[in-house]
């Protein structure tokens, strides 16, 4: 590389606390979809507040909150009602707006406030932020194809164009409370003058969740993992036998579809971009990045089995794995492959991987091993085009100690430079890193969000500056 680049953590800040609500989702459980953006020199981030007093599925409500330049962070509008379930993935239009979908509660179909939950049938749309006014959103209702047959487990994907000022979202269909396909799902399409010109159905060969979405002159490129019950009844019959669980699902299959021109409505036919159903493994996508060749660029982590005891049952000679990697993808055709970290399984080693397990059994994915695992990654490109991914490793010592740290690395198609340490007083464990795929402005810093490492109900944000000055000396890359 010709520059000698650096890179500085200049910010660490808490934004708020919060509390679990317990409807199966967390605050940065809509990892396809960001909750946080960039405008200018301005960041703005969704967090959802939890009502103690409300039960499950819909007890938690949006909040939006605002970071000026240097200020510290602000809650700058809260929602009147507690009806959401799921985190609200925010966008910029690129001209001051902010659009955040919200999926609010109508009226409840199953479940009863005597048993503590309720599902709901639910209607999605967009709330408009003026970045001069943002305390008074316009509501923008989508022109779905159908009428919205949807629920409080959307699954919604949202991307935005910001140098067009247009806007792609979806949404899943309830398959909850009717029979019918699983995972179709609606979308519809804004362009610049305000209209929404074209909707439509997608669907996948199977029901596939937490849609990674990129929209880039009318180009739209889609990444969404498996989602399903075990199909494999004598695994599912094991799983219920061992660890006690009635239910488990399938993140084994990573597809990706695309369009040439969404305003036409056609898709390509879905392709796998990895398999591992054969063993039982597990997948875990992070983001999504297209560059101006329309290649895609996806950040994901692949394990080749789902869990020990199920090696232990199944595969007994196997040996745990789990890989973070950058697959490149253009128009269906994979280009290729580069490995970013690697974990692997050493029974006699000295770490936990995903924490230590509790009791007789070991029902959770940890294994024993000397590596750092890969726990979560994330892009960021620079506004001269250089595509960064910003990624956690972590680990537990025998004490419980929690080794999570954090790295940067410049993918390049030869990745000549290794990674970084980013030097952080409180390294950020689950997050997001704010997109061009949701109209962030492009910058050489990085406005990572996410969970802290030290205290698990804290939301944080640190900035990290990617600098090619001398001045800096945090890190070299």
């Amino acid at each position: 590389m010709t520059n000698v680049n650096k890179i500085a953590c200049e910010i660490e800040e808490k934004i708020t606390s919060f509390q679990m609500p317990h409807n199966n989702t967390f605050p940065l459980w809509c990892y396809g979809a960001p909750t946080i953006t960039r405008y200018n020199d301005d960041v703005y981030a969704t967090i959802p507040e939890t009502s103690p007093d409300i039960p499950p599925m819909c007890n938690t409500r949006l909040q939006l909150f605002r970071k000026r330049a240097n200020e510290r962070w602000k809650r700058i509008f809260v929602n009147p009602s507690f009806d959401q379930r799921e985190p609200c993935p925010i966008a910029s239009l690129g001209d001051g707006r902010m659009i955040v979908s919200i999926n609010s509660a109508v009226v409840p179909f199953r479940g009863n406030e005597q048993e503590h939950w309720l599902m709901w049938h639910c209607e999605p749309y967009l709330l408009s932020f003026n970045e001069a006014e943002s305390h008074f959103p316009k509501v923008i209702k989508p022109a779905w194809d159908t009428d919205w047959p949807f629920t409080d487990h959307s699954y919604r994907g949202l991307a935005a164009d910001s140098v067009k000022k247009e806007l792609f979202v979806m949404n899943i269909e309830g398959y909850q409370w009717k029979p019918g396909p699983e995972g179709r799902y609606h979308w519809a399409f804004l362009d610049a003058a305000g209209d929404w010109v074209k909707n439509g159905l997608l669907e996948f060969p199977i029901r596939c969740c937490y849609p990674c979405i990129s929209l880039k002159d009318r180009r739209l490129n889609i990444i969404a993992i498996s989602d399903i019950d075990e199909p494999n009844s004598e695994w599912m019959a094991y799983k219920r036998e061992f660890a006690g669980i009635p239910w488990d699902y399938d993140f084994r299959k990573l597809h990706f579809v695309y369009s040439e021109d969404i305003a036409r409505g056609k898709f390509n036919e879905p392709v796998v971009i990895e398999s591992v159903d054969n063993p039982a493994g597990h997948i875990k996508h992070f983001d999504l990045y297209v560059d101006d060749d329309n290649v895609a660029h996806v950040v994901y982590i692949s394990r080749n089995l789902c869990k020990p005891f199920m090696r232990d049952k199944f595969w007994p000679d196997q040996v745990l794995t789990s890989t973070l990697k950058v697959v490149r993808i253009k128009e269906g055709k994979i280009l290729s492959e580069q490995i970013l970290a690697r974990c692997v399984e050493n029974k006699a080693g000295r770490l936990w991987t995903y924490g230590i397990p509790s009791g007789d059994k070991n029902t959770s994915d940890s294994f024993r091993t000397n590596d750092l695992v890969p726990n979560h990654a994330a892009f960021h490109a620079t506004p001269d085009g250089r595509l960064f991914v910003v990624y956690n490793l972590g680990g537990y010592e025998q004490d419980k100690t929690d080794l999570a740290k954090n790295y940067l690395v410049e993918v390049t198609q030869s990745q000549t430079a290794g990674p970084v340490e980013i030097d952080m007083h409180d390294p950020i464990k689950i997050f997001y890193a704010a997109p061009a795929r949701n109209g962030s402005t492009p910058s050489d810093v990085i406005d990572l969000f996410g969970i802290s490492k030290f205290d698990p109900g804290q939301i944080n944000y640190a900035r990290i500056k990617i600098d090619n000055s001398s001045s800096s000396t945090e890190g070299e890359i």
